[in-house]
């Protein structure tokens, strides 16, 4: 009885894909490659798509934000409202030693926006210590 060529896989499984017309002269050289090492076109697939995996695989290593975000929606906003909040005490602490100077119009006008901002943003938050530091900010004026 005459043996057929050696196995090289335990087996074997057809998988189809589509492959857009542009790319067709891709796949004419991609069995020329194939030919001149000696192995069929299907392991030369393998071989790519080996390559390809090692290089790629897990993925994009960069952590997801959802699981970040998701269990408490308002962090983003929280975090926002904590630089906000960081920049009005430092624009109230500077109209406080700047109270006759042509650079309060300015300071006035940043401290409004934050409040605006702040305001907004404490209508989910409910922070007692932004009502405070917006309390003080107007008090100034």
């Amino acid at each position: 009885m005459a043996k057929g060529r050696p196995r090289r896989y335990q087996g074997l499984r057809i998988t189809s894909f589509y492959l857009p017309i542009e790319y067709l002269d891709l796949l004419d050289k991609l069995r020329e490659l194939a030919e001149r090492d000696g192995i069929s076109l299907s392991e030369k697939i393998v071989d790519a798509i080996k390559e390809y995996v090692e290089v790629h695989y897990p993925g994009n290593p960069q952590t997801s934000l959802d699981p970040i975000i998701k269990p408490d929606a308002t962090k983003p906003l929280r975090l926002q409202a904590l630089f906000d909040a960081k920049e009005l005490e430092s624009v109230i602490e500077k109209l406080r030693s700047a109270e006759n100077s042509l650079y309060r119009g300015t300071l006035v006008d940043k401290g409004k926006k934050l409040v605006l901002k702040l305001s907004k943003a404490n209508i989910r938050l409910n922070d007692e210590r932004i009502d405070a530091l917006i309390e003080e900010f107007l008090n100034l004026l």
